[in-house]
């Protein structure tokens, strides 16, 4: 059971790393927007409902906050989500694709005759959906900055820095309590 849970957690961290890439301006994008099951399971990897998170990894509050705080003009605002309506199919494609991964590896017991195989295959998918993901987040992100001008831009690469700095002291506050 342990060498499964193991397993099972390094395939989500193969995914979580991909996910984790979609930084700046494509970690406003929406993937799973309230679809149910999860690419991590039934509640997902990192907490409720939804790709990674409560409204999908990138959800439509993270739509509403660059908006803000990056005073989009309605234009901008519609032309990023097209961008962002455009990825869906292939957004929901990798998210069927790791949640088939994780039903397969779930499904098959560490006693299984082909369990080793079927964790290699689920080992390869996952790095080539990681893969995938990281290079769909990068032209999500490429485009959108097009999108935005130069004071725009300024003030993502300010947000991403504040950013950092809050994940840094969370992880510090973590390790402080363990």
């Amino acid at each position: 059971m342990k060498t499964r849970r193991v397993i099972t957690q390094a395939a989500q961290l193969a995914l979580l790393g991909g996910a984790l890439a979609l930084t700046g301006a494509a970690s406003y994008a929406d993937p799973m927007k309230g679809r149910g099951d999860t690419a991590m399971g039934q509640t997902g990897f990192m907490g409720q409902s939804g790709f990674m998170g409560q409204s999908g990894f990138m959800g439509q509050g993270r739509i509403e906050r660059m908006a803000r705080e990056l005073e989009l003009s309605a234009v901008q605002r519609q032309e990023i989500e097209g961008l962002m309506e455009s990825m869906r199919p292939n957004r929901d494609r990798l998210a069927g694709q790791a949640r088939e991964n994780a039903q397969l590896l779930r499904a098959t017991q560490p006693d299984a005759p082909n369990y080793s195989e079927v964790v290699a295959q689920v080992s390869r998918s996952a790095g080539e959906l990681a893969s995938e993901t990281v290079n769909q987040a990068a032209a999500m992100r490429a485009q959108v900055w097009k999108v935005l001008t130069p004071e725009q831009r300024v003030k993502l690469d300010a947000q991403q820095v504040r950013r950092a700095e809050r994940v840094r002291e969370w992880r510090e506050t973590r390790k402080q309590r363990q």
